[in-house]
């Protein structure tokens, strides 16, 4: 791992250093090391179970999500990690693993005598009143089919399940709060092939057999039983809500707790099925509307996945979408990140959503959502916005299947000579499909500069009508046929990265103090793996820029000092550790009187000349150098 050695003013490998033991490292290197892509949390758990010293760092990976759900197993080992707080320091992330029972359902299936699977049903209801430790609520039939249960058991299973609630809410909430670095909430259904009964059970039993037999009477229960309520206290330090949508149970229905999103900065629903009957929308959503209006102030990040790519026609979660964009456009909202994924918008309503977040919005993403040429164009002329990505992906199979784009497809609609090679690929045999890449459309979108090549410019094609699918990848162009082909964007439009993509893309820092005899007290700057979460360590400010003819300059922004920067032409950057926390990290080690040298600790304040050149005025005895 390359690092910068800060003690002397000078930048040299960490491999010339003397070679130390890992566990000598401090911890923070050592949790960036552990949560490497290369490593799955079996390595990290092998890893904390042999190693003593190296246990904590690996805790901070393995307990940084951790599992409850309505199993007994879940229940009493996410209250043993609340309760260790060794253990507890380390979680970021509490997710609800949502699975749905209630008394009598697999006697539904082996309701006749004389079937051979009668018998086998009733030892699966007998060993899911084994497990699980909250029960749902009985109907008393399903589409016509009465229950082989009388009422006395159903009403027997609702008294169970208002007891179960009303003991376990205040042991939940009060075991979150012994999480002092929790902020995110999560609710997914359970993963179907997971097996949840004990092997002392004669038949075992997995999950998508609770999930396979019927629609959830009360889907997302965790969620809405324990997850809202604990969001809604005063206390709780819970800013991101992470919600999958329960077995076609459209959850949404649900009734909302007051205040559960009110101190929301981060919403990520899905809802991947669907009820095909129609609702009042009128009525049922108001406690969603009014759940999250009462997040404007704050939410930042929003994130809306429908899956109704495969639906004809309206659905409940047609209405859903409609409701939720409709008050993101309402001017009240100030999001600094939107992802759509699988849904059907107007371009209006596209760019009614964007304009009404224009001064705020930073990323945009929409996924298998139809892209028209209008839609660019309108954001090109949206004042204020200022993007720093954006993504417009496509699934293959999906686009292949819809009928969406029929009225953008134009078979008559063949590209001129002059069209060839345009910032990217255009498909010959698809002549609606134009591909650019994301830095193209940056640029594009925030008027730096009039793309074009071979006399086209970008926004006379797309004022054209033309229909516009973009595929964007800053490596090369993954095509929707699933040909993946290199961007063939010429020189200057492909080395001139935006300062902000630039800040987007770079690397995040960590410097610690070396207080071994080795070290000698020196501070080593290193980069962080790209997997380490985002709240460690500190983003780039700072780059070295090195011209092809060997002129070198320091900032952010290499056309400060090359007006012919060209990373194609032989000019290079890199990124480094330099900004006034690290200074002030350095200089709070250091004798106030003392200029260059802490005889007691050995430590240097760095040189000043090396952090900041002036190509007309060599400033070696600069005082700043951040």
């Amino acid at each position: 791992m390359e690092g910068h050695d800060i003690g002397d003013g000078t930048c040299t490998d960490a491999t010339d250093a003397p070679k130390l033991k890992i566990t000598t490292l401090p911890f923070e290197l050592l949790v960036s090391i552990l949560w490497s892509d290369e490593l799955d949390q079996h390595d990290v758990g092998a890893v904390r179970s042999t190693c003593k010293a190296l246990a904590p760092a690996a805790a901070s990976r393995l307990f940084f999500r951790i599992y409850v759900s309505k199993l007994h197993a879940d229940r009493d080992q996410f209250l043993a990690i609340c309760n260790s707080p060794h253990l507890a320091q380390h979680v970021r992330e509490v997710e609800w693993l949502e699975i749905s029972y209630s008394v009598g359902d697999f006697l539904l299936d082996g309701r006749n005598a004389f079937d051979d699977t009668a018998d086998l049903c009733q030892q699966f209801e007998i060993t899911s009143q084994r497990i699980l430790w909250l029960f749902n609520l009985s109907e008393n039939a399903i589409d016509g089919i009465k229950f082989p249960i009388d009422d006395a058991v159903i009403d027997e299973s609702r008294k169970k399940r208002a007891d179960a609630i009303a003991l376990f809410r205040p042991v939940f909430e009060s075991a979150v709060d012994n999480l002092p670095n929790l902020h995110t909430f999560i609710s997914r259904p359970m993963t179907s092939e997971r097996v949840l009964s004990n092997v002392v059970y004669t038949h075992p039993m997995a999950a998508w057999q609770f999930q396979s037999f019927r629609i959830a009477a009360q889907p997302n229960d965790g969620l809405f039983l324990f997850l809202l309520p604990a969001m809604a206290r005063a206390s709780s330090t819970v800013t991101r809500l992470r919600w999958l949508d329960e077995c076609s149970g459209c959850s949404y229905l649900r009734v909302f707790p007051e205040r559960a999103f009110h101190k929301l900065e981060s919403l990520e629903i899905s809802a991947p099925q669907w009820k095909e009957e129609d609702f009042d929308d009128s009525n049922v959503l108001d406690g969603l509307k009014t759940a999250l209006t009462s997040a404007a102030p704050t939410l930042r990040h929003f994130k809306l996945d429908l899956d109704s790519t495969c639906v004809d026609g309206p659905s409940q979660h047609t209405h859903l979408g409609a409701i939720l964009l409709g008050l993101l456009s309402n001017g009240q909202f100030a999001l600094r990140s939107l992802e759509l994924s699988s849904m059907s918008l107007s371009t209006s309503t596209q760019l009614q959503i964007i304009r009404a977040n224009a001064t705020s919005l930073r990323h945009l993403t929409l996924e298998d959502v139809p892209a028209h040429s209008k839609l660019i164009e309108g954001m090109a002329h949206t004042p204020g916005l200022r993007l720093q990505s954006i993504q417009l992906l496509l699934d293959r199979e999906w686009f292949h299947g819809t009928s969406w784009f029929k009225d953008l497809l134009d078979p008559d609609d063949e590209p001129s000579s002059s069209d060839d090679g345009l910032l990217g690929k255009e498909d010959r045999s698809k002549p609606h499909r134009l591909i650019l890449t994301e830095r193209t459309l940056l640029r594009h979108l925030s008027g730096e500069r009039a793309v074009q090549r071979n006399g086209v410019r970008l926004c006379d094609l797309l004022s054209s009508g033309r229909p516009t699918i973009v595929v964007t990848r800053d490596e090369g162009i993954n095509e929707i046929g699933g040909e993946t082909e290199a961007s063939s964007d010429d020189s200057e439009t492909s080395s001139e990265d935006s300062v902000a993509y630039r800040q987007l893309t770079a690397p995040r820092w960590l410097w610690r103090r070396l207080d071994d005899a080795s070290g000698g007290g020196r501070v080593v700057a290193f980069q962080l793996p790209e997997m380490t979460p985002d709240d460690i360590g500190h983003p780039t400010e700072r780059w070295r820029f090195t011209s092809r003819n060997g002129e070198v300059g320091y900032g952010d922004d290499p056309l400060t000092w090359f007006e012919d920067w060209d990373l194609e032409a032989g000019d290079r950057e890199e990124p480094l550790p330099y900004c006034k926390a690290l200074h002030d990290f350095v200089r709070g080690h250091v004798q106030e009187d003392s200029e260059t040298f802490d005889e007691d600790t050995g430590r240097i304040l760095p040189t000043t000349a090396l952090f900041e050149y002036d190509a007309d005025e060599d400033r070696a005895s600069s005082d700043i150098w951040y």
